[in-house]
């Protein structure tokens, strides 16, 4: 599974650095490294987490030219709110809409971090944060849903835990 998460860090650091910002939707674009780091503390570990979080950190700020804090330091917080809510048994394993709502914080949270780190804020801003939060909700809770589907399928003595859609 590292060996997984090294190829997509890198992938989705190129895709996060020269194509999802060239097709913006309302001055929003898809968060790729908040979604999927939050889709492997899912389904893997907070180590295998960790280490596409570097990776596309370091790959992000290769193609790009942007420093590295910007990248590490609002999914790092994200992950930290997620090891908080898991560890008190809040979010252990959400449901599809759950899990819509959890990108869609999680993606809010990144965000705003990264307009403090910018120390850019303004009404525009705020409405693109908004923007950017309901495509990487709405992609990551269809991605969620789909990783779901196989996961069951692939481990069928999991029957009695049933894939919800609400919880």
């Amino acid at each position: 599974m590292w060996v997984f998460a090294l190829v997509l860090g890198m992938i989705a650091a190129l895709l996060q650095s020269t194509f999802i910002p060239a097709v913006k939707i309302s001055g929003g674009v898809i968060e790729i490294g908040v979604m999927l780091t939050l889709l492997f503390l899912f389904f893997g570990s907070l180590r295998e987490a960790s280490v596409f979080l570097v990776i596309f950190a370091i790959f992000s700020t290769i193609f790009s030219q942007i420093p590295l804090i910007y990248f590490l330091l609002p999914t790092f917080v994200v992950i930290v709110i997620f090891i908080f809510l898991s560890r008190r048994r809040i979010i252990s394993r959400p449901g599809t809409l759950l899990s819509f709502l959890i990108f869609l914080i999680g993606t809010i949270i990144a965000d705003l971090v990264k307009l403090l780190i910018m120390a850019r804020f303004s009404l525009h801003n705020l409405l693109t944060v908004l923007i950017d939060a309901l495509l990487t909700a709405f992609v990551g809770a269809i991605i969620y849903f789909l990783i779901s589907k196989i996961y069951r399928y692939l481990n069928p003595q999991l029957d009695k835990e049933k894939i919800k859609l609400a919880e």
